[in-house]
């Protein structure tokens, strides 16, 4: 959520209770003390912004208690921060990959970022198949192959783990409504994904 206003930050919410609505995070591009994000958009595990005066600003909100950056450009060279000027809109839903980001002044622009070069880890892309999701209490994993899970609140806290050696179903009856990150580690690989508790 951004307010869209001088030296405001952005603000991670957990949503999970609509009557109980948390700020969990915040982002910022640290450029400037009156920075302003204009527009985001999710797509994955990434939250794409127009920042005026300070052009795309990409995050990694796999764990939403802390995103940090993954790349950034600037579109707008202007060093004053006292307008409503550049990056206005973006765009990082293309089937191409690529990013379309419109700045005000300077035009349009279409950048490719390369996730590994940035820093990215594969386990933070990889993903496995599950279901149901959200669950009120069990959730079966698409692995052929035994696995190691471990469950993780919002807050980082480890609130189970267990090694799974012939059925798939884990039991998430026990945990409290909300959004939580699953990380599954086979052999060869490991995976993250979110998992929504009803």
């Amino acid at each position: 959520m951004a307010d869209e206003n001088w030296g405001l930050d952005m603000k991670m919410l957990d949503v999970s209770d609509l009557s109980n609505i948390e700020v969990i995070s915040f982002i910022s591009s640290n450029v400037d003390e009156n920075s302003i994000p204009h527009n985001q958009i999710i797509n994955g595990d990434f939250v794409y912004t127009a920042y005026y005066h300070d052009g795309l600003y990409v995050h990694n909100i796999s764990n939403p208690m802390y995103p940090y950056l993954v790349a950034y450009y600037d579109t707008f060279s202007p060093d004053h921060h006292n307008s409503y000027m550049g990056a206005w809109g973006v765009y990082p839903l293309l089937p191409s990959g690529n990013i379309l980001v419109s700045d005000m002044q300077t035009g349009l622009y279409i950048i490719e970022i390369d996730y590994e070069s940035a820093g990215i880890e594969s386990e933070s892309i990889n993903r496995v198949s599950l279901y149901p999701n959200p669950s009120k209490d069990f959730i079966t994993i698409d692995l052929d192959e035994s696995f190691f899970y471990e469950i993780y609140d919002l807050q980082s806290k480890k609130v189970r783990s267990e090694s799974i050696a012939q059925n798939n179903t884990i039991d998430v009856s026990s945990l409290k409504r909300g959004v939580y990150i699953l990380k599954v580690t086979t052999n060869n690989e490991v995976y993250t994904q979110k998992i929504f508790k009803k």
